[in-house]
């Protein structure tokens, strides 16, 4: 059985890729490029790059909730030099594609909860069908840290006005919708 994860990316998707293959019953693939693998009997496409056609695909469907505030500043610490105010729109498109998917039915794990509780993201991985066949072990949730040592801004609010206004006018939304009522 196949299952799709779909995220924002700045998620946590190279982390979960790791932790499938090397802790459960299925082969992790993270950001393929291409639909086209050869068959295999159980096979997780985390983040593919047609992530909008996932949602038509037979299979698991799974989503990567992280609040789009926190995917924007570290967008913004990778990319600093060609971070323009194009980033916000294009981070709603993907915000649409993730809200549709939830709609029709994707299990969904907040990015805190995944990388940070073993339990939830065991119970999450066993929702999709993903059998963890070897304890996934306590220090493996440390390696989900950034070690980006250029940190430009270190907080959502110092990143300029411009962008957080931005990020405000077309993904306010999604914020509004799966983060602030959820506080």
């Amino acid at each position: 059985m196949r299952v799709y994860i779909t995220s924002t990316g700045a998620s946590g998707t190279k982390f979960l890729a790791r932790v499938v293959h090397g802790y459960t019953d299925h082969l992790g693939l993270h950001e393929p490029k291409s639909l086209r693998y050869p068959e295999h009997p159980k096979m997780m496409l985390i983040n593919g790059r047609r992530k909008q056609r996932y949602q038509k695909l037979p299979g698991t469907h799974g989503v990567i909730l992280r609040d789009p505030r926190q995917v924007m500043l570290s967008w913004y610490n990778r990319k600093k030099a060609r971070m323009t105010t194009k980033y916000p729109p294009a981070l709603n498109q993907i915000l649409l594609i993730i809200a549709q998917h939830i709609q029709t039915g994707a299990e969904v794990i907040y990015f805190e909860d995944m990388v940070g509780n073993i339990d939830l993201l065991t119970a999450w991985l066993k929702r999709l069908g993903v059998t963890v066949t070897v304890p996934i072990p306590e220090f493996i949730m440390a390696t989900k840290v950034n070690h980006n040592g250029r940190l430009s801004a270190a907080s959502y609010e110092d990143l300029p006005e411009k962008f957080r206004t931005t990020m405000a006018e077309v993904c306010g939304w999604y914020i509004e919708k799966y983060f602030e009522s959820s506080q």
